[in-house]
């Protein structure tokens, strides 16, 4: 404590020196690098010839911000490559394009969004999804 005695101060000893500092440990880590395919959306039929409008969410599930591809499939033809950029971690989003089907036959399609794993990504069973 301080005491202050006629304009001059004086220091009292501390009764207790075991109380005037903590510590705690640290550890710092790799951070992990995990996106996801949460879903895929299209409308049940589209005219042939007209745009049907695809959207696809997906999520940061790591602990760093994350930029990448998300590709789109109709069957087995890419359709559409779709870049998400500078996602935050826990955050998700939808991308959506237009699907031009001029030059599909008629016939049912099944759609499907991957993202390509990322480097030092090791959880990669959510990076596909199929509708």
């Amino acid at each position: 404590g301080v005491e202050v005695d006629d304009g001059e101060i004086g220091i009292e000893a501390d009764s207790n020196a075991a109380n005037n500092s903590k510590s705690t440990t640290v550890t710092v880590n790799d951070p992990i690098h995990d996106v996801a395919v949460l879903s895929i959306s299209a409308p049940a039929s589209v005219p042939q010839g007209e745009t049907a409008t695809i959207s696809v969410n997906v999520k940061n599930e790591g602990t760093a911000n994350e930029t990448f591809n998300v590709l789109t499939y109709a069957n087995s033809t890419l359709i559409k490559t779709l870049t998400v950029i500078q996602l935050q971690p826990a955050n998700q989003t939808n991308v959506t394009f237009a699907w031009n089907t001029t030059g599909f036959s008629k016939g049912n399609y099944s759609f499907s969004a991957s993202i390509p794993p990322l480097l030092k990504e090791t959880d990669t069973n959510e990076s596909i999804i199929v509708d």
